[in-house]
């Protein structure tokens, strides 16, 4: 027993004291570099996140464009369309009030009846 009593108060103490420091140290350490991986892993995720919502909007975005060229295509070729029915239906009423002017020259048949 005298000679762990020694021991205590003599330079095992101290010996205890620095290893036990040391330990702490360690342990501090490995803690700090438990913090730094999961920081460093957080970060990637959110950076890997932020790439996957940049392409998901050009995504949409391109889309929204394609949808809009589609639309514009379409109206265009609708008022086509318009104009070339508008154009045959012109030629057609510009014969008939043709027609209807005749008639109402020779037959004296009032023109609003056309």
């Amino acid at each position: 027993m005298a000679t762990i009593l020694e021991n205590l108060t003599d330079g095992g103490s101290k010996k205890d004291r620095i290893r036990l420091a040391k330990e702490r140290r360690e342990e501090k350490d490995r803690s700090q570099a438990v913090r730094e991986q999961a920081l460093w892993e957080k970060e990637q995720r959110a950076q890997q996140q932020y790439e996957r919502s940049v392409v998901e909007r050009g995504r949409r975005l391109e889309e929204q464009r394609q949808k809009e060229m589609h639309r514009r295509s379409a109206v265009e070729e609708k008022r086509r369309q318009r104009v070339e029915e508008e154009k045959v239906r012109g030629y057609t009423l510009w014969g008939i009030c043709s027609i209807a002017q005749v008639f109402h020259t020779c037959l004296c048949i009032p023109l609003y009846l056309f």
